[in-house]
């Protein structure tokens, strides 16, 4: 009697989880075009080392506001993706 030899596919390369607006010059050229207070930046950096924590944790943890974190978020790192993608395929 032979025993069944199970195989495994190799396992792909990993996918990079960064978003391309992640880079770390852009998060400084974004964060640096608007004035923030140190708790402000801190939070910032924190939503994007940390992308599993919700707002609220973050804004908590920071000492600020929960909607006033998750506008400056997607104000800064989302919105100008967006429209820098829109302007790209009107190209």
């Amino acid at each position: 009697m032979t025993a069944t030899v199970l195989r495994f596919p190799t396992p792909a390369a990993p996918t990079p989880r960064a978003l391309p607006s992640s880079s770390a010059s852009f998060v400084l050229r974004q964060m640096m075009s608007v004035k923030l207070t140190k708790p402000e930046q801190l939070a910032l950096v924190d939503c994007l080392v940390h992308p599993h924590r919700t707002h609220l944790e973050i804004a908590e943890r920071h000492g600020i506001d929960r909607a006033h974190l998750q506008d400056l978020y997607f104000d800064l790192f989302t919105i100008p993706e967006r429209a820098r993608a829109a302007q790209d395929r009107s190209k």
